[in-house]
């Protein structure tokens, strides 16, 4: 146990890096660019509306309490899940860091590569705490994470295209249509197969945010399409997440043989 609470010590000691560094980028003072000022700057159709990163509040807040619940937790189901993805949230943290230097640093290339692997880490965390039985703040966490991260790659992705002027096979309508469908049924099928629901509510948020964007004319109305699309993606998904989030919980106590208002935490 307090082994165990070292770690999440240190851990916690990169946490507040990590969000030293993103008040940094954010403020423009780490690199003299912010997140905000390149996603202006190389707008896509999928960009949302401003409100939309504040869902990053919500994860660092959420993290926050993972860490902590890690330091002072005496449950030992929780200390062994904890130290279960360990060494994954460490390189979650780190790589977090990265893609902020890199991105604010006009690196849109390499930023895509890093964010890559950062969705990559977050899926096998999301993968061990279904094997491990996790708990339901855990799933929580890394669930909302990883579902903004499917929609923060893809945007990453389509501004590097944006940059490099890339000369697309179909009409960049067309393309943004194909993703916005890839990326909500990619979410479902990992909240399914992954046991986690949660995630599908980052995606419901970014396509409402999308949505919002288009409806308040930063696109001058002309990709209506888009805006409807994104709009009924959302309902979708919010239907989605209380039905699979449903089976996911009756198939979870199934295997567990107990009561499912047994602990949730």
């Amino acid at each position: 146990m307090i082994r165990h609470s070292f770690k999440s010590k240190i851990l916690l000691l990169v946490f507040i890096l990590t969000i030293i560094v993103n008040y940094l980028s954010a403020t423009g003072l780490l690199t003299g660019n912010s997140p905000k000022s390149l996603s202006d700057r190389y707008q896509t159709l999928l960009t949302p509306a401003p409100l939309a990163f504040s869902i990053w509040s919500v994860i660092y807040l959420l993290t926050f309490l993972v860490i902590l619940r890690a330091i002072f937790s005496k449950s030992q189901s929780y200390q062994d899940n904890f130290a279960s993805i360990f060494p994954y949230f460490w390189g979650l943290l780190l790589v977090n860091n990265i893609w902020t230097v890199f991105f604010t640093s006009n690196l849109i290339g390499l930023s895509t590569i890093i964010i890559f692997a950062y969705c990559i880490l977050l899926v096998i965390i999301i993968k061990i705490l279904s094997k491990n039985k996790s708990k339901l703040l855990l799933r929580i966490t890394f669930g909302i994470h990883a579902g903004w991260l499917l929609v923060a790659s893809l945007v990453n992705l389509a501004v590097y295209l944006v940059k490099i002027d890339f000369n697309y096979p179909l009409p960049k309508v067309y393309i943004a249509i194909i993703a916005l469908i890839f990326i909500t049924v990619l979410s479902l099928y990992l909240a399914r197969v992954l046991q986690n629901a949660y995630l599908i509510l980052s995606v419901f948020w970014a396509w409402l945010m999308v949505f919002k964007a288009h409806l308040e004319g930063n696109f001058q109305h002309l990709y209506f399409s888009i805006q409807i699309l994104s709009l009924i993606a959302a309902i979708i998904l919010g239907v989605s997440f209380f039905i699979i989030g449903y089976y996911n919980v009756k198939e979870r106590y199934k295997q567990k043989n107990t009561s499912p208002y047994s602990r949730v935490l």
